[in-house]
């Protein structure tokens, strides 16, 4: 008889066999695992960023535009008064914190500040203001004094005298009102470089009154008390500015550079320096330094705030481990309480050490959110590897399922003429002996259909299929003709 059939390869177990489901039982253990790894994974970071922001916050206050009377966001000059309040220089005013935490603002509009664009503050001890902005002097004794001349930076006499840093020198303002400018040119001995910049962007004073004067260029002089002016060079200081000053109690000079880090030129002349390739200070570009009043010096850098104790040890806040606004440092003011005020390119930060929290305590907890954080995201992409894993072959095993294959399906051949009866004779095993070809066994197919209709009716559909089709392969027509009808009704054959 001629065959022509399609049918559907049995699954042998796929998608619906033991594998299957063990394979199944294996990924739901392993989603289960992933999901309680990244859920208990989330509720312990949460809980550790919120310890950590207790933490690093603790201590500190910041004011913003938002929450303040400080105008603008990037504070630049800080200076106490005589009452212990507080003067805030920004881009765009001056503002006052007095003592009972109200503010008052001074723009050019409502006051006789010369420009918005504050740069220096002072206050002498008779609470007279001198503010040095961009546009010149504004001195504040109950009115306001102008002059016009641009203030880089400014310091404060005992004997009342206003040094100013200037585009071409120094100028010193007395209390009567008129005021002499050393010109670079004045100002001693000369460098080996001519035609450098000779504006002067910082100032200092020691008790004694000698002045220190800083420039743009890594020029460092003095001015005694004998009325001599003084140079001092030290080789890694040239073509960077001197951006920062202080003296200590020992008359050591604390020079801040924009490149170098943090410079110290002790009473004998011997250079000291500290960056951060040998010293924990945050950042080499030094914007600010102020001494409290346990001679620690505290260093304003564009990446933080560094304390150098007088052990040698150092301890930096920055914006990911405190309550800092900022990383770029601008300004430093020490109050009577020892407490520390930081302007920022962000805002105005306050800083109580004795109710802050232990820097290494903030360390150990950021870790420890960044180590939660790391253990959720591999979690979260556990889970979704998974399912795309386990989707995309369930995909595959249907696909396989529905794949259909050709199988023989009988179709009744044409009549024809009845041919005389002989016997096919074969060699066999054994030379010169005659065999009659084998038929199919009935008793096997019989075997085989009985087994699958048994299968069927216990709803084992795939090892049915398997059983019917052997029968349908070796048994008699009628067998043949009760397996296809079997397999024509689960669907599992098509014909064409």
């Amino acid at each position: 008889m001629s065959m022509d059939p399609r049918t559907r390869a049995p699954d042998q177990g796929q998608g619906t066999g033991p594998r299957a489901s063990k394979r199944k039982r294996s990924w739901l253990s392993a989603l289960g695992i992933l999901t309680v790894v990244t859920v208990a994974s989330q509720i312990a970071l949460v809980t550790a960023a919120a310890a950590f922001a207790r933490a690093r916050n603790k201590g500190w206050t910041t004011y913003t535009p938002d929450n303040s009377g400080v105008q603008g966001g990037r504070v630049s000059a800080l200076a106490f008064d005589t009452e212990g309040q507080l003067w805030v220089g920004s881009e765009s005013a001056l503002s006052l914190l007095t003592t009972n935490g109200q503010w008052m603002q001074y723009t050019p509009t409502n006051s006789g500040l010369p420009t918005g664009d504050v740069t220096a503050i002072a206050v002498d001890d008779m609470g007279e203001v001198f503010v040095g902005t961009t546009g010149g002097l504004g001195v504040l004794d109950g009115g306001w004094r102008v002059y016009r001349f641009p203030v880089y930076d400014l310091v404060l006499s005992e004997g009342g005298e206003a040094w100013i840093g200037g585009e071409n020198g120094v100028r010193v303002l007395f209390p009567d009102g008129h005021s002499v400018e050393y010109a670079f040119s004045d100002m001693g001995p000369q460098t080996e470089y001519p035609d450098i910049s000779h504006l002067v962007v910082s100032l200092a004073i020691e008790d004694s009154g000698r002045i220190w004067v800083g420039t743009d260029y890594g020029v460092l002089r003095d001015l005694g008390p004998e009325g001599t002016w003084g140079l001092h060079m030290l080789p890694i200081l040239q073509g960077q500015s001197v951006s920062a000053l202080a003296v200590d109690e020992a008359d050591r000079v604390w020079v801040g550079t924009s490149r170098s880090g943090l410079n110290v030129l002790s009473p004998d002349e011997a250079w000291t320096q500290y960056w951060d390739g040998n010293s924990g200070i945050a950042g080499n570009s030094v914007r600010a330094i102020a001494i409290d009043r346990g001679s620690r010096i505290w260093v304003g850098t564009a990446s933080g705030v560094s304390v150098l104790a007088p052990d040698g040890s150092w301890t930096s806040y920055t914006s990911n481990n405190s309550g800092l606004a900022s990383q770029l440092v601008l300004d430093i003011a020490i109050d009577a309480t020892n407490r520390v005020w930081v302007g920022t390119s962000l805002g105005l930060s306050a800083f109580d050490e004795h109710d802050a929290s232990d820097p290494q305590t903030i360390l150990a907890l950021g870790q420890a959110v960044a180590a939660l954080g790391a253990l959720r995201c591999f979690g979260l992409a556990g889970i979704v590897l998974s399912a795309v894993v386990h989707f995309a072959r369930q995909r595959r095993e249907r696909a396989r399922r529905r794949r259909p294959v050709l199988v023989p399906v009988p179709v009744p051949a044409p009549a024809q003429e009845a041919l005389p009866t002989q016997v096919a004779i074969e060699e066999g095993p054994v030379h010169g002996q005659a065999t009659a070809p084998a038929a199919p066994a009935p008793s096997e197919a019989e075997a085989a259909l009985t087994r699958g209709e048994g299968l069927l009716r216990e709803g084992k559909r795939s090892e049915a299929v398997t059983a019917l089709l052997a029968a349908f392969r070796t048994g008699s027509p009628e067998e043949r003709q009760r397996a296809l009808e079997a397999l024509k009704a689960l669907g599992e054959i098509e014909e064409f």
